[in-house]
């Protein structure tokens, strides 16, 4: 999201204007500041379940006085509404959002839309939003270039939109790391394992501890991966699935832990390795 589809708070208390009035400033070719086309938007939007086809009108003209959420808060409201009011005006509305006031919330509905229906190049319209550092639109750009959806599968283009969604999720992180790991780019794959595991991500905590208990792309260090082992058995987020797997995996290798270790400490690699092997 852009700095300019951030929309300023509403003041219920603001007095609005009138259609008649909101004509004549178009008329003159008036514009109003953000905080009052922020609250004329939203005033305009709350009308449209009591009436749709004042709001849109108001929204449309309060588009002409400078606001581009306008434009898509009445595209939006087209779109979304369950009565189908006029579906080919709302994809008209979004087209010229996401097109012509570069309104990046709009790029990314239109996005889906052309992935949804077949009709055009959503990944052209999704890296417009991306560009526009919309998170969702860099997660899914990352996503197709790594996994080959709509596009040649690159792994160099999957990672440069995953890092920079990276900043806003982990879920991303993760899929980042997968990505240096195909360009055989591992350290550069473990920091930002690390970033994720210090964000207490569970499957960032479990992918640390397979990489160096393993040694995958790193040096071997069965002590340090398993403080990140016992760290997830240990979390207090909501992916239980992670916690549950981490604390099987420490029940069932109990009998070769070693008690003077001031973490869980193999005896011997085959016996922990053979567990583990169910799990990889």
């Amino acid at each position: 999201m852009s700095v300019n589809d951030v929309p300023v708070l509403p003041d219920e208390k603001v007095t609005h204007h009138s259609s008649i009035e909101l004509e004549q400033m178009v008329a003159d070719h008036r514009k109003l500041d953000p905080v009052d086309l922020e609250n004329e938007t939203y005033h305009a939007r709350k009308l449209f379940c009591m009436d749709w086809q004042e709001s849109i009108s108001r929204l449309k003209l309060i588009s002409k006085l400078g606001s581009r959420n306008a434009m898509y808060e009445a595209a939006s409201a087209l779109l979304t509404d369950a009565r189908n009011l006029d579906q080919k005006e709302g994809m008209r509305m979004l087209r010229y959002a996401a097109n012509e006031l570069d309104h990046t919330g709009a790029q990314f509905d239109l996005a889906l839309i052309l992935e949804k229906e077949k009709s055009g190049d959503h990944i052209e319209m999704l890296k417009r939003a991306a560009n526009n550092n919309h998170p969702t639109a860099q997660l899914r750009l990352g996503c197709s270039y790594f996994h080959g959806i709509g596009v040649q599968p690159c792994f160099s283009e999957a990672a440069k939109w995953l890092r920079l969604c990276s900043r806003h999720t982990n879920s991303s992180q993760l899929l980042y790391a997968r990505a240096l790991d195909e360009l055989g780019q591992h350290e550069e794959s473990l920091g930002a394992l690390l970033e994720a595991a210090t964000r207490q991500s569970p499957k960032a905590e479990l992918k640390l501890f397979f990489k160096r208990f393993w040694g995958i792309g790193c040096e071997r260090d069965m002590d340090y991966a398993c403080t990140w082992l016992v760290r997830c058995s240990k979390g207090k987020t909501n992916n239980e699935p992670c916690a549950a797997l981490a604390k099987h995996i420490i029940e069932i290798c109990q009998p070769a832990l070693s008690e003077s270790s001031p973490v869980p400490r193999l005896l011997t690699e085959k016996q922990l390795q053979d567990q583990l092997n169910l799990f990889a």
